[in-house]
């Protein structure tokens, strides 16, 4: 197993260092064998020399919790997948030669490797029925020709990819026996996610025209190619946003988490069965007062992750899933038949992601305020759980130790929300207090882990999080309360918290900072233009002008459908949402702290803020952070992680 980093003597009353967070190992991913005997997992830790990670894949006996390392060293492994039968298991190694599947023998421990030429796969990885055959993505990106970039249509950039106009995804078949490997999606658009129907003689992916965009804004829809003779269908029309669609067991319905005819700028994806041979479909989760995945705005690597895994299929008539139901993400058992019938099997004030299910044990991955997550089983019905890792106990045990306080919140207008305070154990307040504001808006925060979280608080400052209006986990009526004017109607919440974390006696109403992220970066703009109640202030990955954000972002027309027009249609609504326009009230020390490769928010929001307040005479500054996309602080290269935090407690120490 790869040996445990070596820990920084730390001791209870000593702050911790922006790089500390590279004292951590990961689960990046993990699979449950089909008979529940055995889990596959990726971990990962930090490589310093190198900027990057290594990576282990590991079988986990899930009776006695043994460890068995099947690949170790700098090697990137990503989906590792089960045979149906659980004799094989199927991985993808990039390791700076050619791309590769190997395929591991659990019996023997022979691995079968075969090339993959064109191209890198990506998860998943979907066996056939028999064994015999393994479906996977295939993502090239053609160098560009020499001289001049010529661009002739939109979506040519996606935040996390990049460039795209040159990119291609296709859909490859590996016949296991013989190692041949060839495509079967040519000239069928950039396709991705395949799934063999239950009898195999038909292949499920998801296929468009351009680029999907992780996230929101166009998806992939579902095809059908059936073996027979190469037919391909679409089941779905247009006015469905599908986030993933899975075969149920009977081989006639479709399991679909989208949204269908949805106005939302990122829809909210619920669930739906489609039945094949008539057309009709049925939601299955009425009424919904959560959100259905793990919606926890984090900033660890498994945020890679947390927006695909999450739903278990166990038979025709019911699955299991993460649900993010206020500030913790549950799991369910959902009903797929008969009346719709929800219920909660594994709670507690925690994040649990489901990574796999069978019809009596549960694999997920289990994270709260105070530690990274970490791999357990759930027994049923009886409950008992099983820790299967514990990657961090030797680095936590030497931490400054937290608390977590729940904080209820009343906006002016008589709406209730949940708040939480961080602090350092035993001390009492009031502290000087960062309040955090998470993105989306349509995300959340609540018992999960945030490593600079604990580097702030570790300083003797309170962090204060809310799920404020628009937050994941209170049903899609909560999330609407926001729609149209993100920071407008999010301000009187934000205050509100702010309010109740003086009031309680947590916070030092003379000594408040506020900090946010993406949407949180909008709110933090927003906030600084209002009032000047904060003594510094710092807007990561930010929005600060809607013009400039519906030309430059990857995901433009979502934010024209939540404001109602174009820029041209409706400019005073667009200058009126955007805190730009009230920048040169700013008298906050305020850090504009930016990815170069955010193609979701892009820098320029960032500078032209930055300029106006250079304009005033207010104290500022520019962070920019090379190689980091709108995500890049939690799974960007370790030094946009680092530098993250080195500018956070930079900036709250010399102001705060």
């Amino acid at each position: 197993m790869i040996a445990p980093p070596e820990t920084r003597p730390t001791t209870a009353d000593e702050p911790l260092a922006p790089d500390d967070l590279l004292e951590l190992r990961f689960v990046r991913d993990a699979q449950l064998s089909p008979d529940g005997r055995r889990a596959a997992a990726i971990l990962s830790r930090a490589d310093r020399p190198s900027d990057g990670e290594f990576f282990e894949l590991v079988l986990i006996d899930t009776a006695s919790g043994a460890h068995d390392p099947l690949v170790t060293a700098d090697v990137h492994v990503a989906g590792p997948s089960w045979s149906p039968d659980g004799s094989k298991l199927a991985y993808i190694r990039l390791d700076g030669g050619p791309p590769r599947i190997c395929i591991h023998d659990v019996a023997t421990g022979g691995i079968a490797e075969t090339a993959v030429e064109g191209g890198a796969p990506q998860p998943p990885l979907a066996w056939s029925p028999d064994g015999a055959r393994l479906a996977l993505t295939v993502t090239s990106v053609r160098p560009p020709a020499p001289g001049i970039h010529r661009i002739t249509k939109l979506g040519y950039r996606v935040e996390g990819i990049g460039f795209v106009d040159q990119l291609s995804q296709r859909i490859d078949i590996l016949e296991v026996a013989s190692g041949a490997i060839a495509c079967i999606t040519e000239g069928l658009g950039n396709c991705s996610n395949p799934q063999f129907s239950p009898t195999g003689d038909r292949l499920m992916f998801g296929a468009i025209e351009g680029a999907a965009r992780p996230g929101g804004g166009s998806a992939p829809l579902p095809h059908i190619l059936h073996f027979a003779d190469g037919l391909v269908t679409r089941p779905l029309g247009e006015d469905w946003h599908v986030t993933t669609t899975s075969w149920l067991p009977d081989g006639r319905r479709l399991l679909i988490f989208g949204a269908y005819r949805s106005t939302l700028a990122v829809p909210v994806s619920v669930l739906y069965t489609f039945d094949l041979d008539t057309g009709a479909f049925q939601l299955r989760t009425p009424d919904l007062q959560a959100q259905i995945g793990m919606r926890v705005h984090e900033d660890t690597p498994i945020w890679e992750i947390s927006f695909t895994r999450g739903l278990e299929i166990i038979d025709d008539d019911h699955l299991f899933a993460s649900v993010q139901a206020g500030g913790e993400t549950q799991i369910w058992r959902i009903a797929l038949s008969g009346p719709p019938n929800l219920e909660p099997v594994v709670t507690g004030n925690r994040a649990c992601l489901l990574l796999g299910a069978t019809a009596d044990s549960l694999l997920f991955l289990a994270s709260d305020a105070f530690r990274p997550g970490d791999l357990c089983l759930a027994r049923l019905p009886s409950g008992e759980e099983q820790r299967l890792t514990a990657l961090n106990d030797h680095v936590l045990a030497a931490w400054p130790q937290l608390a977590i306080r729940h904080l209820p919140v009343t906006s002016p207008d008589g709406l209730e929300f949940d708040a939480w305070c961080l602090a350092p154990k035993g001390e009492e307040g009031p502290l000087p207090t960062i309040m955090f504001i998470h993105g989306g808006p349509f995300l959340a925060v609540g018992h999960a882990f945030r490593y600079d979280f604990h580097m702030l608080a570790s300083r003797g400052w309170g962090i204060v999080f809310a799920n404020f209006r628009g937050s994941a986990g209170y049903g899609e009526a909560f999330q609407r309360k926001i729609i149209g004017d993100w920071a407008g109607r999010g301000f009187p919440d934000h205050m509100a918290v702010v309010d109740a974390a003086v009031a309680s006696g947590l916070a030092d109403p003379e000594r408040l900072g506020v900090w946010g992220a993406s949407h949180g970066g909008l709110a933090t703009a927003w906030i600084v233009g209002h009032t000047s109640r904060f003594r510094a202030a710092v807007a990561e990955a930010s929005v600060t002008n809607y013009a400039t954000l519906y030309y430059l972002s990857d995901l433009g027309d979502g934010f024209a459908r939540d404001l109602g027009g174009l820029p041209h249609e409706i400019p005073d609504m667009y200058r009126s949402r955007s805190p730009l326009t009230f920048a040169h009230r700013c008298t906050t020390p305020t850090l504009m702290l930016h990815g170069e490769e955010d193609y979701r928010c892009p820098i320029a929001e960032a500078e032209q803020f930055f300029r106006v307040l250079i304009d005033v005479g207010c104290t500022t500054e520019l962070v920019r952070i090379p190689r980091c996309n709108h995500m890049g602080d939690a799974h960007g290269p370790l030094s946009a992680r680092v530098g993250q935090n080195e500018a956070l407690a930079d900036w709250f120490e010399r102001y705060l």
